[in-house]
């Protein structure tokens, strides 16, 4: 009798792992495998042609392989909404932040992107992201020079002796387009509080009239260089 039980309980526990591992089994097909090997994605649910101001019920998610995933998608709606495309982009592609600008960096009126000579920059944050608002001192750049070379011996006397009336005076503002690593890709910033960007800027790009654009190159001929510093 006790043996039968026996019997009876093994059948019964082996009933219950054969269920278990078919339920489990059928687990990691409809949710496991998902949720290991696929992202949520951010996609235009159709097709949107260039320079249209996105909204959120353009977008919808999709899940894409994790394999298949272009470098850093947008799976945040929030970093393009009010945004405008760049470029046609077709219903249900995978998203990069290149697709996108600031309405306000759409040049017009007069306003357009310059590139601006490195060779013009004494000084700039690396923090600085498209869309920012910079101010531009200029200063001399042998004076510059000068106190960096004194500062480095701490030769305090000379540095205290030099004459800095021409030493940092503030030229005009203007709108980061975009700043760029050195293999010409957009800097962004891979943590939320800008702490780590996803390279270093080497190159920067602004939203400028012709007007600043010959204050920066009259001031450049001068033998000035900027320092550029958040507005």
């Amino acid at each position: 009798m006790r043996k039968a039980q026996k019997e009876r309980l093994r059948g019964f526990v082996g009933i219950l792992l054969i269920f278990f591992a078919v339920a489990g089994f059928i687990g990691w097909e409809n949710y496991g495998r998902e949720a290991m090997t696929y992202q949520p994605v951010i996609v235009f649910k159709e097709e949107v042609q260039k320079g249209t101001i996105v909204e959120k019920q353009m977008l919808g998610l999709m899940m894409m392989e994790k394999a298949k995933l272009i470098d850093q998608p947008i799976i945040d709606p929030d970093k393009i909404i009010g945004q405008r495309t760049n470029t046609y982009i077709p219903g249900h592609l995978q998203l990069c932040s290149e697709f996108f600008s600031d309405p306000e960096l759409v040049t017009g009126d007069g306003n357009y992107v310059f590139s601006m000579p490195m060779d013009w920059v004494y000084a700039y944050p690396q923090t600085l992201r498209r869309g920012d608002s910079v101010s531009f001192y200029s200063i001399d750049k042998e004076l510059a020079q000068q106190v960096e070379d004194m500062a480095s011996l701490n030769d305090m006397d000379t540095i205290e002796g030099i004459d800095t009336k021409s030493f940092g005076n503030q030229l005009m503002t203007a709108k980061i387009a975009y700043v760029k690593d050195s293999s010409n890709r957009e800097v962004i910033d891979v943590t939320p509080d800008r702490i780590d960007g996803s390279a270093a800027v080497s190159q920067i790009e602004l939203v400028i009239s012709e007007e600043k654009y010959q204050k920066l190159k009259t001031a450049a001929e001068k033998n000035q260089v900027f320092i550029l510093m958040y507005e």
